[in-house]
């Protein structure tokens, strides 16, 4: 089974343009410090020292980027604002939706609100303006959060009918499914996007990351079901996580997003799958829409004698994911090597 996290389907967000090279000198520089708190202080000492704005940019979305993929939400929100400060193009409202996106995975819901309020005011009301429909589909998820389902429901529902929300249908439909057991969505997911990550957390295939944007939601009978059991038997059993992210990240699980929201109880960090039954072919320890994690995870598992495998799986938004694996080994303990090794690794069953 795979994972998904917040920062893939519906949030994810397309590539962006080369770094310059200053950028590119100072990320090399950053990213080699020792620690989370080293890389950062780093990246702001030397921030003044880019030429020009663009460049600033350029390395605060490198850094907000590190620090979701760190778990450091807050941190990520405040250098995606500051990096639309010095944004001047029409790029600068989709660094504060990424800011909103990182207060949501964060569970910041009154920043989020706030934000999301700001950014609203700027935006023409129309559903043909990409910046409205991710701030409304964003809208809906905090909505759900804050246990205001009976409002967010029938904006995701409608939105799932919309041509124009194409882009969101598949975490959206997941949504509903995640939920309130909605076998429509269900099945209009499997039918319409079967290679989707959310299809395959429908199936059971695919598992929830117990800190992500997806726990902060009520889940449906099925969704706990699965959680609690993985990949279970019974056809209709599903699980996943898919979340926020334009493209889970839109999956937030993300895939969003990934990549949706719901009414949300607390914030879950101890579910996580139990043990199955059967022999998991590859162990999963990171995905990623940044392909040089997944090239540091590799390098450094590495250098533990492991072999990984970088895996590329491109999402019907044509964002591309990268997944990191290690394959069972004939003994049958790969899964408690990596443990031991101080990776936290997931099974992905045949």
């Amino acid at each position: 089974m795979l994972i998904i996290n917040a920062g893939t389907g519906a949030f994810a967000e397309p590539s962006e343009p080369a770094l310059q090279s200053s950028v590119h000198a100072l990320a090399q520089k950053a990213f080699a410090q020792k620690t989370e708190a080293a890389v950062r202080q780093f990246f702001e000492k030397n921030l003044a020292t880019l030429p020009n704005a663009q460049a600033k940019v350029q390395a605060l979305t490198l850094l907000a980027d590190y620090e979701e993929h760190n778990g450091n939400y807050s941190n990520a929100a405040e250098c995606y604002r500051q990096a639309a400060g010095f944004d001047t193009s029409d790029k600068k409202t989709a660094l504060l939706l990424d800011a909103v996106r990182a207060l949501l995975c964060g569970g910041s819901l009154d920043s989020a609100r706030s934000l999301l309020s700001e950014i609203a005011a700027a935006l023409p009301v129309s559903d043909e303006d990409p910046y409205y429909r991710r701030a409304a589909v964003y809208d809906t998820w905090r909505l759900l959060a804050e246990d205001r389902a009976d409002r967010a429901v029938p904006l995701i529902t409608a939105y799932t009918k919309k041509k124009s929300f194409s882009e969101y249908h598949s975490a959206l439909l997941f949504t509903l499914w995640w939920i309130n057991d909605d076998e429509d969505a269900k099945q209009r997911l499997l039918k319409e996007y079967p290679s989707c990550m959310e299809a395959a957390a429908v199936n059971g295939t695919v598992t929830v990351q117990p800190s992500t944007f997806w726990y902060l939601m009520p889940r449906s009978g099925l969704a706990q079901q699965a959680i609690a059991g993985g990949s279970a038997a019974k056809t209709s059993t599903p699980s996943k996580t898919s979340a926020s992210s334009e493209a889970t990240k839109a999956s937030v699980q993300s895939s969003a997003a990934s990549k949706t929201e719901a009414a949300s109880a607390q914030f879950s960090k101890t579910a996580a799958v139990s043990e199955t039954p059967l022999k998991p072919s590859y162990y999963q320890l990171g995905f990623y829409k940044t392909k040089k994690y997944a090239e540091a995870l590799a390098a450094d598992l590495q250098k533990k004698h492991f072999t990984p495998i970088i895996k590329e799986e491109t999402r019907p938004s044509g964002t591309v994911y990268f997944a990191v694996l290690v394959k069972e080994n004939a003994a049958g303990d790969m899964g408690l090597r990596l443990k031991d090794a101080g990776y936290e690794a997931f099974p992905i069953f045949p």
